[in-house]
């Protein structure tokens, strides 16, 4: 019996609450260290606004099927309205 196993990249992403996904491809992050400013708008208002750190592979197949990734860290806030 042969065991073959290949080494895949993995790649980030983060989801705003708008469910807008965000990568590497957009140009805004280089090189393993990555510091993210969400600027929040009148889109991520809500009582429970979800910002998701996603992880995926460039393998055939993933944890989650369909959905396309292998990991996902999420965070609840809550996006409350401006005051004024």
């Amino acid at each position: 019996m042969t065991c073959e196993f290949t080494m895949h990249t993995a790649h980030w992403a983060f989801q705003t609450p708008d469910g807008v996904r965000h990568t590497a491809d957009d140009g805004a992050t280089d090189g393993e260290a990555v510091e993210w400013t969400w600027e929040v708008t009148r889109f991520h208002i809500h009582a429970q606004a979800t910002f998701g750190v996603i992880l995926t592979s460039d393998g055939d197949y993933h944890r989650y099927g369909v959905t396309n990734y292998d990991a996902i860290a999420a965070f609840v806030y809550e996006v409350l309205p401006p005051l004024s």
